[in-house]
């Protein structure tokens, strides 16, 4: 089972994208939520999520920055916009 990070600044944007799809259907599992890059950061450290799903434009640390950070960390990461 695939292991799934959403990360966005919404709270209902959040929220929606983990309760409204079947993720167990997909092969999924929501392992982590964020609120932004650096809360994402802190959860992949402790989840290793195979696939994050994030918003570009969010305050302290966006998802271009978030990136960039994973893959500075070693990380190799592939976007899709």
């Amino acid at each position: 089972m695939y292991k799934v990070m959403i990360v966005d600044d919404e709270m209902y944007v959040r929220n929606g994208i983990v309760e409204e799809i079947d993720w167990k259907s997909l092969g999924c599992q929501v392992c982590a939520t964020a609120e932004n890059g650096l809360e994402a950061l802190e959860a992949y450290e402790k989840t290793r999520a195979d696939l994050i799903i994030c918003d570009i434009r969010m305050p302290k640390c966006d998802g271009i920055d978030l990136l960039q950070r994973l893959r500075d960390q070693g990380e190799n990461v592939r976007s899709y916009f």
